[in-house]
């Protein structure tokens, strides 16, 4: 999974691309897909055949997502995560409003580019693209997102994390990891504990009411004066609605209700 730089626009279930340039079969006016569940909507103004004879062969778009923009020239590397086939299209004529449903093919967990191809099939059975556009902007697929930190022990608390404390999230999955979990207390275990996974529009604040979006939770047990670390199995890990949110990790005890003893908001934003 490529972690790309997090300066990007916020696109997330929904991409356009405008398209305009002069090919034997157009790609014209605004292109879009979006993203529910398990199928993928494709969406074209309008498809031109500019040939003076003949029809063309059968056609399709297709939906890649790339680890960098495509360049238009060369081979085009990356994952195609839906297709919407075409019937072929006399010269002179045109597609309006294209609208397709299909099958979303999710790639590897990570942040993508995203390119819609024009595709022709010819004679031999293989496809050429014959114009395409790219979507601005980067989309996270699969629920991706990591975090790492290395922290000193609280000031504040005498349950606490020290050193790496870090998440790495995809297809619904989450390892939570800290190097050491803290009981600084002179005697006695402390409460049950746990490690929350949280998403906010804003960096949490223990003097404002936290009003955040719940990914990820599991239990550390409960710890005598000294450490322990904390390196749990992979747990379930529900990304929020898509968008742009801070993610914040939280340590807590819990006295008659659950009580956030430490916690760490990572810096930059993420996008789901």
């Amino acid at each position: 999974m490529k972690l790309l730089p997090l300066k990007f626009f916020l696109l997330v279930a929904l991409a356009f691309a405008g398209a305009g340039r002069a090919q034997e079969l157009d790609l014209l006016g605004n292109t879009r897909w979006s993203k529910s569940g398990s199928r993928l909507h494709i969406f074209a103004t309008q498809i031109h055949n500019n040939r003076e004879f003949g029809t063309s062969g059968s056609l399709r778009l297709q939906i890649w997502a790339t680890e960098e923009p495509y360049d238009g020239l060369s081979d085009i590397v990356g994952f195609v995560i839906g297709t919407a086939n075409l019937r072929p299209l006399a010269a002179g004529a045109d597609f309006f409003n294209v609208v397709k449903r299909t099958a979303y093919r999710r790639p590897p967990a990570g942040y993508y580019f995203t390119t819609i191809t024009l595709e022709e099939r010819y004679s031999d059975g293989s496809w050429l693209i014959i114009d395409t556009e790219n979507f601005d902007g980067v989309v996270n697929l699969g629920g991706f997102g990591e975090g790492v930190v290395d922290l000193t022990l609280s000031t504040t608390s005498d349950i606490s994390f020290e050193g790496e404390v870090s998440w790495f999230a995809g297809d619904g999955r989450v390892q939570l990891f800290a190097e050491r979990i803290h009981n600084l207390r002179s005697s006695g275990r402390s409460g049950a504990l746990r490690v929350r996974l949280f998403a906010g529009e804003e960096a949490y604040d223990p003097a404002e009411t936290f009003f955040a979006y719940p990914m990820a939770t599991k239990s550390a047990g409960r710890v005598f004066p000294g450490w322990i670390e904390f390196y749990p199995p992979l747990t379930r890990f529900r990304p929020p609605p898509p968008g742009e949110w801070f993610v914040t990790i939280t340590l807590e005890e819990y006295n008659r209700g659950w009580v956030i003893q430490d916690y760490y908001t990572f810096l930059d934003p993420r996008l789901f």
